[in-house]
């Protein structure tokens, strides 16, 4: 009968932790403006493009396809709209708490696995990303499935657990290429696993070379795409990493106050790996963990180093469960009263960020703003200025994007037209500029207009601006039309 009722109270405490995740995740899911990496995703998923188009855009982009898909399948049910967007992310983030509780009730007590899936319900880097229109919340789904079949392979060899393992890699590699260094983790831990902990282990050898195989046979569709991202210049905006990265990184997950419970939860958790005798089970649970950590921050080291650069927080974000996971090791190994405090100051520290810190404020390029303004002037010709924005192979119109998703009804006319138009003598008199930036060699929203040549310009003069965050509107008119072009402010106003 106990029993019963602390099942009961643990379901319902698990059930309170992911409706707290639901509300984190979806109170501002609309509240700040898409960027520029958003529309990209919305406009290569829009439910319009037939399938083949939208893998073809993915895979000559940087990314492989399967999070666009995805999202190209939930914008044709829900509609090609902000809010649609970005619910895909905040229910795969949902997702994620309630598998980060399964996770670690494989390993742990159930106490613990509550403990891990609230502090995947508050963490404030997994919510920012539930708001945004990207892969990384299923990277990170992904990553945690993949690593818990493949340690109950590792213990069991049951060959059900290895094609689950199979089953949530591929999909993963298809996901997010930075996936590959985290996968080399794992061939790391059950080589690690073979040689210290295994008496028999041909059958798991076996399991190795099958599993080698069948990965590299399935990534052979995405090798020329994978070869391409590696040339040009896609990669500018990353800068080689400091050999201290990781710490910054942390840093950027939990906030400074997460970031000294996870020193705390470490320091405990090696004291008893190096004092206290451990269950097998749980050592290597803990091996794992470690290599996941240590190899999954050193190996894309390395590759930025010798290579290309290639680390960024965002990507690393699938190394948030092996850091929960290696301190709450240590902190559950104390007294109970200790382990509350502890959890509870993260937890205020983790409510200050979102809602003091963080709260109501605007943080991306704001996109929506300055085309919900021109929209009002809608007669006068609107040009988007996009320069140097990295990838931008299928030279996306990204204010056609966000005006179809705001179902605004403009014509939006890309920069390339504007450079034609500017180089013809064919500009109109008066015409709005609406731009942002988003490059190393832009420093302020002035610097476009240089790129544009419409600096200080002797045939057209700035008569108007409306600045947002990161982003203008300007008005133009030619030199004369001043008074006939403000005309239609005033009008509007």
């Amino acid at each position: 009968m106990k029993n019963l009722l602390i099942k009961k109270q643990n379901i319902f405490i698990l059930i309170s932790i992911i409706f707290l995740g639901i509300y984190l995740r979806f109170r501002n899911l609309t509240l700040d403006s898409f960027w520029l990496d958003e529309l990209f995703s919305m406009d290569f998923s829009n439910p319009n493009r037939n399938f083949s188009e939208m893998v073809r855009l993915t895979l000559e982009d940087v990314h492989p396809p399967f999070y666009q898909f995805l999202l190209w399948i939930w914008l044709k049910f829900f509609g090609f709209t902000e809010f649609a967007g970005r619910s895909l992310s905040a229910f795969i983030g949902t997702l994620t708490i309630i598998v980060s509780y399964y996770f670690t009730k494989d390993f742990y007590k159930e106490k613990v696995a509550l403990a891990v899936s609230f502090i995947f319900s508050i963490n404030i880097f997994l919510i920012f990303f539930s708001n945004e229109v990207r892969a990384y919340q299923l990277t990170i789904l992904l990553c945690m499935l993949s690593y818990l079949y493949l340690y109950r392979t590792v213990l069991t060899k049951d060959k059900k657990n290895l094609y689950l393992y199979w089953f949530f890699t591929i999909i993963w590699m298809y996901t997010h290429y930075y996936s590959f260094f985290i996968i080399a983790t794992q061939l790391i831990f059950v080589l690690i696993y073979i040689f210290i902990f295994e008496k028999d282990f041909k059958k798991l050898f076996i399991f190795t070379i099958q599993t080698s195989i069948i990965f590299i046979l399935s990534i052979i569709p995405l090798i020329p795409y994978l070869f391409a991202t590696t040339q040009g210049d896609k990669f500018w905006f990353i800068k080689k990493p400091a050999i201290t990265y990781f710490i910054n990184y942390i840093h950027f997950y939990f906030g400074y106050g997460g970031l000294f419970f996870v020193l705390f939860g470490f320091l405990f958790t090696l004291y008893y790996l190096l004092t206290e005798r451990i269950e097998k089970k749980e050592k290597i649970f803990l091996i794992m963990l470690f290599i996941w950590f240590i190899f999954g921050y050193l190996i894309p080291y390395i590759n930025s180093i010798l290579t290309f650069p290639l680390v960024q927080a965002r990507y690393s974000i699938v190394m948030i469960p092996p850091i929960i996971l290696i301190a709450l090791y240590g902190i559950s190994k104390q007294k109970n009263i200790f382990q509350i405090i502890l959890l509870f100051i993260f937890a205020i520290f983790s409510f200050k960020v979102i809602f003091i810190d963080f709260g109501n404020k605007l943080y991306k390029q704001q996109y929506r703003e300055p085309l919900i303004y021109v929209s009002k002037y809608s007669s006068i010709p609107i040009y988007e200025l996009i320069p140097e924005n990295g990838h931008n192979g299928n030279n996306t119109n990204h204010f056609q994007v966000y005006s179809d998703m705001l179902d605004l009804n403009l014509n939006i006319i890309n920069d390339d037209r504007f450079r034609n138009d500017y180089k013809e003598n064919k500009l109109p008199k008066c015409f709005w500029t609406i731009y942002t930036f988003y490059s190393p060699t832009l420093k302020k929203t002035e610097d476009v207009l240089t790129l544009y040549e419409l600096s200080k310009n002797e045939k057209f003069n700035k008569i108007y601006t409306k600045e947002y965050n990161d982003s203008q509107a300007s008005l133009f008119s030619k030199k004369g039309s001043e008074s006939e072009c403000l005309k239609y402010l005033k009008l509007r106003d």
